[in-house]
């Protein structure tokens, strides 16, 4: 077991990083989410040309063998977005490649760094309930619920 990062004995550089996942199935737009960790605001939309970089990244300067590194964070969506609407925030950590000592002169390239750890916390946004007097139909749904099934009940109840 070793330490990493840049003040450990080897020097390996270690990250963390954490971005909203752009695949298709998830339709909040990055304007619509305010991610903060460990009190830094995380501009997600903040993407760079190379793909390995992404989101915010914190540097760990040393972690030691056995230790554990907790980010505390909040994320806020907007009032905007409609109800079963969905995203995914990626945290990633990434690492130095292990350097060797017999390395040659052709060969004193920067070690690169890789994703060694990958993450999703996939998040959902369902629509406030307000109890009242008027309420005379209550839609009960799940995790599972689809935006077209909510809104296929909603259009519904609606008519």
């Amino acid at each position: 077991r070793r330490d990493l990062g840049v003040e450990s004995q080897d020097g390996r550089k270690l990250y963390v990083q954490f971005y909203q996942n752009g695949r298709d199935e998830y339709d909040i737009a990055s304007h619509h989410i305010d991610l903060c960790v460990d009190g830094v605001d995380c501009k997600l939309e903040e993407n760079r040309s190379d793909a390995l970089w992404r989101g915010k990244q914190f540097e760990i300067q040393c972690l030691k063998a056995g230790q554990t590194k907790i980010f505390h964070g909040s994320l806020k969506i907007s009032s905007q977005v409609t109800p079963y609407s969905r995203l995914a925030i990626q945290a990633e950590i990434l690492l130095e490649e292990l350097r060797h000592n017999n390395l040659n002169e052709a060969n004193l390239s920067a070690p690169k760094v890789i994703p060694v750890q990958i993450r999703q916390l996939e998040v959902s946004s369902e629509p406030t309930y307000v109890p009242s007097q008027e309420n005379h139909v209550v839609l009960v749904s799940c995790a599972s619920t689809t935006k077209e099934q909510f809104n296929a009940w909603s259009d519904l109840l609606t008519q």
